[in-house]
């Protein structure tokens, strides 16, 4: 809560009688030929920095008055801010231990993981059984993406329906970088860095 004559006004009216008393005490503010000593000068600008430093400081105070009440400021759920955040890692088929990324993933607590088929095997160390592993432990769901450079949608869809019947879908996503990567659909090829985006669109 704001104070009515907040401490800070208080210190700049003090500066200004400070300026304005050093300014009527100097023998050159007195008598008809007054001269721009240096001192005098240097108490004008002090007084005129309090004043202004006063104007703002009351001005400041009553915009704070005038803002909303935190009572009517309506509180949002740190859970809510964590499941708009969606993060990347690296899975055991580029040599990181699954274990490790459910330990990050739980520290951080996020509830998004970027996955999908880029380098996913029936039996080798980066499978959907994984992912579900890492679904179960973690909470996070997965957005199921083809990766760079892939196009196997049949198998994209077949996986994807694998992952959404244990409840760890989160959406389906695009192919990675199609700028560098191209795109291959019904037989034709485009996009990526020498092929015609017209396939694409």
């Amino acid at each position: 809560m704001s104070h009515p004559f907040p401490l800070s006004t208080l210190a700049g009216a003090l500066t200004g009688f400070w300026a304005w008393r050093t300014y009527r005490q100097h023998p050159a503010s007195k008598g008809p030929a007054r001269s721009a000593g240096p001192l005098r000068l240097l108490s004008l600008f002090g007084l005129g920095v309090a004043l202004a430093l006063c104007a703002l400081l009351f001005l400041g105070n009553n915009h704070a008055r005038s803002g909303t009440p935190s009572a009517d400021r309506l509180a949002v759920p740190t859970t809510d801010f964590l499941d708009s955040i969606g993060v990347v890692s690296t899975f055991p088929d580029r040599g990181q231990p699954v274990e490790r990324t459910i330990a990050m993933v739980k520290y951080g607590g996020f509830r998004w993981v970027r996955a999908g088929i880029e380098g996913l095997t029936d039996d080798g160390p980066t499978n959907v059984g994984m992912f579900l592993r890492l679904h179960r432990e973690t909470g996070a769901r997965l957005s199921w993406g083809m990766g760079s450079g892939g196009f196997d949608l049949p198998r994209l869809l077949e996986t994807g329906r694998t992952v959404a019947r244990s409840g760890a879908l989160l959406a389906f996503e695009g192919n990675n970088e199609p700028n560098n990567w191209p795109v291959r659909y019904q037989g034709e090829t485009g996009g990526g860095l020498e092929h015609s985006w017209l396939p694409v669109a």
